[in-house]
């Protein structure tokens, strides 16, 4: 799927809600941290993080959002922020430099200790990067070979 043409490949009613986000301004922090790798903010029922890759070609590679839609790949927090990189005209965009980081700082210090955890565990089932670096970072690298065990 592409940038270009993610719109014809998901579900209408998704497009729809997500175009909505988008321009209702629901993103609440966008920014591109490498080339290709975009994260952003949104603020809906809760607040959740979406983060989008491409190749070069504009190419989808890989997808996240905390939230908890398992009704299709896609939901509409991850419509909106395609919209966002597309920027509802076809053009990719420069992303804007925002207090990214700051925000989500605030929002990890003030979260109690089980929703963090919590939170923890679910990105760890449901990234496998993000479940990789845990590993590492705990120092259990030779475990992760095993994770299947564990998720």
């Amino acid at each position: 799927m592409n940038i270009n043409n993610f719109e014809k490949l998901i579900e209408p009613k998704i497009i729809a809600r997500g175009f909505d986000y988008y321009e209702q301004e629901h993103i609440r922090s966008f920014e591109q941290m490498e080339e290709g790798e975009f994260s952003a903010l949104i603020i809906g029922t809760d607040t959740y993080s979406i983060f989008i890759k491409l190749d070069t070609d504009k190419e989808i590679l890989d997808h996240s959002c905390t939230c908890p839609y398992d009704w299709g790949e896609y939901c509409k927090h991850k419509v909106a922020v395609l919209y966002r990189i597309k920027d509802g005209k076809g053009h990719l965009q420069e992303p804007e430099t925002d207090n990214n980081f700051s925000i989500l700082k605030d929002e990890i210090e003030n979260c109690d200790n089980k929703k963090f955890k919590d939170l923890i565990l679910y990105m760890a089932k449901r990234d496998r990067k993000f479940r990789s670096e845990l590993f590492w970072e705990f120092g259990h690298e030779d475990d992760y070979l095993m994770e299947d065990e564990y998720f």
